[in-house]
This record gives C-alpha cells, sequence and structure tokens, in this order.
C-alpha cells in the first residue's frame, strides 16, 4: 500500500426467509500506509503521508523527540556534537608538548629560535619566548607552582627556568636521551628515550637515582598520581607493540 485507502462498510442482516436488510449506515474508515524505515506520519494527515524523517534534529528517532542545544541527531538519538579544536597560538613550529599551570599554558617548540619554551595566557593571548637556543631536540615540558621543566633528547640534559622568564638552569647534563619530564613532591623524573630507563632527582639536594631499569625503549610522557610513576613507551617486545606501565614514585620493579 503506497497511499491511504478508504473502506466503507454496513451492518446487513438477514431476516424474513433471506431478505437482506440495511440495518445501519454505511460508515468509512483510512488506512494509511506502512513508513518505510526512518520516517513516519508526524503531523497525523494522510494526504501528505509519510512526510517526516527521524534522522532530524526535530524529529530524532520519534515524532517530536527534539535534541538540545549542541546535539545532532545521529542514528536516530541525540548525541551532543564534538567540537572542532581552538587554535590557541598559531605560527610555531615543530611543537612537542604542553603543559598547563591553569592560568597559563607553556610548550617546547624545536623549529623556532634553535629550539625554545614558550608560554601564554590560557586563552592563547600573550604569547612569550622563555628560554631560546635549547636544540633542536627539546622535548617533554612540565611545570610546578614557580618553574617551567624540560628536557632535550639530544643534548642529554634536563632544565628549568622561572615560569615568567629569567635565567635557565641546568639540572642534569649527560644523561641518555631524557624525553618526557614529571614532577612530584621535591623530585623531578625524567624518561630516556633509548635507555628503557626512569631518573629521579631531587629539586633540594641534586641527588639523583634510576629508579626503572629495562623498561620498553621509545619511553614517551609521565604521568603521577602520587603513589605510581605512569609511562608510555612506543616499542614493548617487538615493533610496534606499546605498552603502558609503571613504576612506584619510590622505585621498584615497573
Amino acid at each position: 500500500m503506497s497511499a491511504p485507502t478508504t473502506y466503507y462498510a454496513a451492518i446487513v442482516a438477514v431476516v424474513n426467509g433471506g431478505a437482506r436488510t440495511v440495518v445501519s449506515p454505511a460508515v468509512s474508515f483510512t488506512v494509511a500506509p506502512a513508513c518505510a524505515p526512518g520516517t513516519a506520519d508526524c503531523d497525523g494527515g494522510f494526504a501528505n503521508g509519510c512526510e517526516a524523517s527521524l534522522s532530524t534534529s526535530a524529529n530524532c528517532g520519534a515524532c517530536g523527540r527534539a535534541c538540545a542545544a549542541g546535539q545532532t541527531c545521529t542514528a536516530g538519538a541525540c548525541v551532543s556534537a564534538t567540537p572542532s579544536p581552538e587554535v590557541l597560538v598559531g605560527s610555531q613550529s615543530m611543537v612537542i608538548d604542553v603543559a598547563s599551570d591553569g592560568d597559563f599554558i607553556y610548550w617546547s617548540s624545536r623549529g623556532l629560535s634553535g629550539g625554545s619554551i614558550w608560554r601564554a595566557r590560557a586563552d592563547g593571548t600573550g604569547a612569550t619566548v622563555l628560554a631560546t637556543g635549547q636544540g633542536s631536540t627539546v622535548s617533554g615540558v612540565e611545570v610546578d607552582g614557580a618553574y617551567v621543566y624540560w628536557a632535550t633528547f639530544g643534548g642529554g640534559t634536563v632544565a628549568r627556568c622561572p615560569k615568567t622568564g629569567g635565567p635557565v638552569t641546568v639540572l642534569a647534563s649527560g644523561q641518555n636521551s631524557p624525553t618526557a619530564v614529571g614532577l612530584w613532591g621535591d623530585n623531578v623524573y625524567w624518561s630516556s628515550f633509548t635507555g628503557g630507563t626512569i631518573t629521579r632527582q631531587s629539586l633540594s639536594t641534586g641527588a639523583r637515582s634510576v629508579i626503572a631499569t629495562g623498561l620498553p625503549i621509545r619511553l614517551g610522557g609521565l604521568s603521577t598520581d602520587g603513589t605510581y610513576l605512569y609511562m608510555a613507551a612506543g616499542e614493548g617486545g617487538g615493533a610496534g607493540q606499546g605498552v603502558v606501565s609503571r613504576v612506584p614514585l619510590a622505585g621498584g620493579a615497573a
């Protein structure tokens, strides 16, 4: 049935040896056609049939089911739209890592000013270079209440400078491919990209120790929850086999 069809009916009684007598007036009723999947007769009008699509924000999966602002209708369900990334700072080159203290963002750039550390307000305004000449392999960035820290993969150093800019202090040199930097309490941690190790150094005394060895190579990002230091590695036990590991902050088996 592709269009509404009207049917007519009347009640007929048989009496007196077979004579037929109509005992009710004729009545009529209209049957609407079945709607194709994804459509419906939302206005109740037979003339225009299944006029509504159920994939719109006004009729999402059912007549009258409207999606809220910021949602789209997907497969008959209202889902939150994925926002497009907002570019905060442009005209950078080879940005490697970023950190935030809530008010400002900090990042490393391998392609500007001979390898540099930058900061800007959280909305991207006021971009300022904090340190230059850090080499073309400047890598991970982290920040605490007073300083911004970074590692230089090829230079083998871990360094810091005041968050508002100022002298650069090299905390460690001669390290094996330091890449990611982490902070907890009085300690700074860094990963060795090719050495498969995690090193910890006291910020107050400078005492340094390797707290994990034998980790997969291509160690990347670090994060901590106060008990463990978590790390990502691009290769574990074979090419292309990435892993996520953890080690106690005090050191121990990963």
